[in-house]
């Protein structure tokens, strides 16, 4: 099954030691959408983005129906 996820999150970058937040839509696909967790969804970003996952931090996110 598939759920779509509003999600707000935070990329920390070591070359500016700012942090960035970031806003999108994260689409999951299998499992039950209501047993997902914030760190499944960190997973999923940092592997989509090619960053370590110490350097992501999930600020917000729900599920859109």
């Amino acid at each position: 099954m598939k759920a779509k996820f509003y999600t707000q999150f935070q990329v920390e970058q070591a070359s500016n030691h700012r942090d960035n937040v970031f806003s999108g839509i994260v689409e999951l696909n299998g499992g039950d959408p209501a047993s997902v967790d914030a760190a499944q969804i960190e997973r999923m970003l940092a592997d989509s983005f090619d960053l370590n996952i110490d350097h992501l931090s999930l600020v917000s996110w729900h599920r859109l129906h």
